[in-house]
C-alpha cells in the first residue's frame, strides 16, 4: 500500500506545488548535466537580448 504525504486529508489547492517545483527543477539540472556533452555549442549571440513584444493600447 502507498500513502501520500496529505494521507487521507485535503490540504487544499497549491499544497502540493512546491514539492513539484522543487523535483521539477532537480530533473531539469539532471537532464542539462547528462545531456550537456552531445548538445551542439550556442552561436555567440545565444545571450542576446530578446526584442520587447510591443504592448496593446
Amino acid at each position: 500500500m502507498s500513502d501520500g504525504v496529505f494521507r487521507n486529508n485535503y490540504p487544499g489547492g497549491g499544497a502540493t506545488l512546491g514539492s513539484a517545483i522543487t523535483r521539477a527543477f532537480a530533473v531539469g539540472e539532471h537532464l542539462a548535466t547528462s545531456l550537456a556533452p552531445t548538445c551542439p555549442p550556442l552561436p555567440a549571440n545565444a545571450g542576446a537580448a530578446i526584442p520587447a513584444v510591443p504592448q496593446a493600447g
